[in-house]
């Protein structure tokens, strides 16, 4: 996985790669960012989906204040 710093270097993607992208129920594109936080010393990160920059800074400040663990997620081998 590749992230485009903000802080360092923003370029327009136009296009990002497939695994990068998709499109909602609505037909509009949404992209996947990369927040982080730090924990007991260390740094950890968290992937979600959203439209735009604007719109992954709305999500993060949700997140702060709502998020809520709902299980551990299980994979079949």
């Amino acid at each position: 996985m590749t992230v485009i710093k903000f802080s360092k270097a923003w370029r327009e993607e136009s296009n990002p790669e497939a695994e990068f992208r998709t499109i909602d129920d609505f037909g509009r594109h949404m992209f996947r960012f990369l927040a982080e936080y730090e924990f007991d010393g260390r740094i950890f990160s968290i992937s979600f989906w959203a439209y735009d920059i604007i719109d992954a800074e709305r999500r993060v400040a949700r997140m702060r204040g709502g998020l809520n663990l709902q299980g551990q997620i299980f994979c079949e081998a």
